[in-house]
Formats: structure tokens, sequence, C-alpha cells
């Protein structure tokens, strides 16, 4: 099985800090198993998307473009995912002829996970959380789309017709990033083409830290507690294959562990 990982790294500071801190990992994955590694620097769309503000949408431009054409499974994952050493080929994933993805609402379980958001003014329901985008969907579920497999030849028409269908709504939504996310979690789930796969593959960093709290560290936190933060870090890394650092939070701890 031909298999790439694809990443969308547009404009300046998605560029820098995937060289600097997340594309070794990702490189060592790619050659470990024999994958090859595709970097989309520029927009896949044409005015009047090509803008930073939507550059979030852009992957989902990429199971139809034609340099991914020719492999038979490709990971489509964020620029900001720091790669285990102990991560498994894509090929291992059995996904049923769907689209491997995982569930960010379980984690790091569901009481935590709502926990999480009441802690942090989000919303504290999957249903609120797309209902926010104009998706309405009884569910638990909230898929991330910060990592997904799939099939060009199989899966490539669907993502064109919802580029299609919600391209224009993107534009400009309230809900910013959040737009696409739930548009993707919302029609995979509609149409039972989500194949959930193990966090493992797509673990959360913030749901993960030792303090719940959104945002950065606090200006005033001690070596102690900030070298406490890294060792933790590691941890999570090591008994992952991939970790989000969804938000910009922590790349600090992702570039001490580049090489690990």
């Amino acid at each position: 099985m031909k298999c790439a990982i694809a990443t969308v790294a547009i404009g300046e500071n998605h560029r820098s800090a995937y060289a600097a801190v997340f594309r070794p990992s990702v490189e060592r994955y790619a050659k470990r198993h024999g994958h090859d590694l595709v970097v989309f620097e520029d927009f896949l769309s044409r005015e009047p998307d090509r803008r930073e503000d939507l550059a979030m949408f852009e992957k989902l431009r990429v199971p139809f473009d034609e340099r991914v054409a020719g492999y038979d499974r490709v990971m489509v994952l964020d620029v900001d995912v720091i790669v285990s050493a102990r991560a498994p080929p894509l090929d291992s994933l059995d996904l049923r002829g769907r689209i491997g993805i995982v569930d960010e609402w379980c984690q790091p379980s569901e009481a935590g996970h709502r926990a999480f958001q009441e802690l942090n003014g989000l919303p504290v329901s999957a249903r609120d959380y797309h209902a926010l985008a104009g998706f309405t969907i009884d569910t638990g579920r909230v898929l991330n789309s910060g990592m997904f497999v799939f099939s060009p030849a199989q899966h490539g028409p669907l993502f064109r017709e919802l580029v299609a269908v919600h391209a224009e709504a993107h534009r400009g939504h309230p809900r910013g990033p959040h737009y696409e996310q739930s548009m993707l979690s919302y029609e995979l789930q509609r149409r039972g083409l989500a194949e959930l796969v193990p966090t493992a593959w797509n673990c959360l960093w913030p749901l993960n830290r030792r303090s719940p709290r959104w945002g950065p560290p606090d200006p005033g936190l001690g070596a102690a507690e900030r070298w406490a933060d890294l060792r933790h870090f590691r941890e999570v890394v090591d008994a992952n294959f991939f970790v989000h650092m969804a938000g910009g939070l922590d790349h600090d701890l992702a570039y001490l562990s580049r090489h690990r």
C-alpha cells in the first residue's frame, strides 16, 4: 500500500514553526515506514479563498488534489503535531472503507472533557458545539479534523462535494476555524463515514496538560514547575502516537522533544 502524510503549512508563522518544531518527527515517522511526506506551502484554492484566515479550510481540498491522487492511503495531519517513535504505519489501520478520525470529546475522558469545557467557558455538549456553526445533530462526539486518513480514489469526490457546498459559508463565519471542524464532524457522522480510531492517533495536548485551564503557562511559573510540565509532556508523547498541540500552546515543550 502506497501511503503519504499531507500537511498544509501556509504563512510564514506556520511554515517556520513546522520546520523548527514538528517536521523532524514527521519526517522520521515517514522514513521509518516508507511513507511519503507531501507539504502544501501555498493555497490549493483560488480567489476569494486565498486568505490566511481561511487557510484551515485548505486541508479539506487535499483529498482531491492531484498531488495525492497516486496514493492508496493519505493522512492529513495538522501543522502542529509531534509524532511518537512508537507510531505504527498508516496501513496498519483497518478503516473498512471509511475515513479514519478521532473523537476529541472523549479526551481525556467524557467526564474530564466536560469539566474542561465548563472550566474554560466552552460548549459543554457535542450538540452545542456543532450548533454554534449551524449544524443540528444528536451526537455525543466531536471529530477532530487535525488528523484524518482517507483513500483519494474513494473519498476524493466526497471532499470535493463538501468544499463546494460549505466553502462560501466558511468565509467570514464567526466560528472561524471551528466551522471547518464542525462541518467535517457533522458530515462524516451523518453520512456514517467516520471510522473512529484510537485517540493515540490524535491525542489533544490541551486536554492532557497538567492544568486543565486553557491558555499559556503563568509567566511567573518557576523552573521546577516547567520542568514538571516537560516530563509530563514526554510521558504523553510516549503513551500515544500523534500529539496535537492544538491552539498554539506549549510549543517550547514540543521543541525540546522534537528529536525524542
